[in-house]
Parts: structure tokens; sequence; C-alpha cells
């Protein structure tokens, strides 16, 4: 295969994913959590990714099925169980955000103000009581409430997104 220099992207998704324990025809033994599960896979599936003992059986959003090997996958790939966990003793900006978006609630250890936190706020979630915004589709935003009882849009600074010191507060219901 010719080599050629490709564009490079970085992904930022959630999938489901077990590592492969044993594989007896077309059954496939998955082990997580200190369980083992079952999972059938076609002709196809076996032909296609030659999936080893070691490696990941891999689930996307939207149903497609694959196969990682151990190391690519494991480099590539937090568990949401252990960026939770970061989270909850001190994670990055960016972990900040996709919490966020998955409905919880996050600080930075660093703030002195009791009680602040951010949350993500739907379009839908918010009403605007004047008449300018009638017409306008209500966009997304991260609202902060404040040391004094307030809730107002917020904006990181350079600060806030360098630090290493977010955390989880509470999730939203």
């Amino acid at each position: 295969m010719t080599k050629v220099k490709l564009p490079q992207y970085q992904s930022i998704k959630i999938v489901e994913a077990a590592e492969i324990a044993k594989i007896e025809g077309q059954t496939m033994l998955l082990s997580f959590r200190k369980h083992v599960a079952k999972v059938e896979v076609d002709q196809t599936y076996l032909d296609k990714h030659q999936p080893q003992v070691g490696g990941y059986f891999v689930r996307y959003e939207n149903g497609y099925e694959s196969y990682s090997p151990k190391g690519p996958f494991e480099s590539g790939y937090l568990s949401v169980e252990t960026t939770i966990h970061a989270a909850r003793v001190g994670a990055s900006f960016g972990i900040a955000i996709e919490m966020l978006k998955d409905g919880h609630r996050v600080a930075r250890k660093g703030w002195n103000g009791k009680g602040m936190f951010l949350r993500m706020v739907s379009g839908k979630q918010y009403d605007v009581a004047c008449g300018i915004a009638r017409d306008l589709e209500l966009a997304p935003w991260i609202g902060m409430k404040t040391a004094d009882g307030k809730f107002v849009p917020w904006l990181a600074s350079q600060t806030d997104m360098l630090a290493e010191d977010w955390v989880i507060v509470e999730m939203v219901p």
C-alpha cells in the first residue's frame, strides 16, 4: 500500500465496548466489570474484522459493530467511568465540557465562591421575557450559579480553560 500523508482528525465520541475473552464459532465472550457476556456475530463480521482474543468488540451509537486491537483501543479511549472519576478528583476543561454535555454540573476546585457551578442550558429550557427573541431559535449555553445565588451566562477565562481542577458537583436530574 502506498503511504500517503492524509489529514488528521480527533474523535470525541462515546462507544460501547468490551474486551474479547474468548471466541467460539460465531459467539464471542466479552469480559467487563467482572462479568462475562455472550454476543452473537455473523460470519460477515468475523471475516471482515478478524477479531482476536484480548481485542475489543466495539458498538457505535448508530449500532455499527466493529473490532479494535487492544493497543489502539486502550490508547484511544477512556472508559466513561474513568472520565467521571477524573472529573471527581480533578479533570481538564475538555472533560468538564463533555460532562456538561452529559448533564452534569461542574465547578473548579480553585473557585473561591461557595456553591458556584456551571450547567448546560438547552435552548428549550429557558424563556426570554422580552419580545426581541420571539421569532428566534434559542441556542444552548453554559450558565453559572454565582456565589451570591444568581444564574448568569458564563464565559471561560484562559485560566479556566487550562486548569486541571474541574470536578463534577452533582448530576442534573
